[in-house]
């Protein structure tokens, strides 16, 4: 599916599915990559059947 854009003035806005797919997209172009990091802020949603979590580098404490 193509990622459409809503034109205002000169700016492109996209909704968030549009940027969501987009972002899909851009990453299954990309090769294998494995970060690792500290799993923090762990949370699970049992209705949803998701887990949230973020992954921190503990020595610049940079957060995915």
């Amino acid at each position: 599916m193509k990622v459409e854009s809503i034109v205002y003035g000169d700016r492109k806005v996209y909704t968030v599915a549009a940027f969501n797919r987009g972002v899909a997209q851009w990453l299954t172009r990309l090769p294998t990559i494995w970060v690792e990091g500290e799993v923090t802020e762990l949370r699970r949603q049992e209705a949803w059947q998701t887990v949230f979590f973020t992954l921190k580098d503990p020595e610049s404490g940079a957060c995915l």
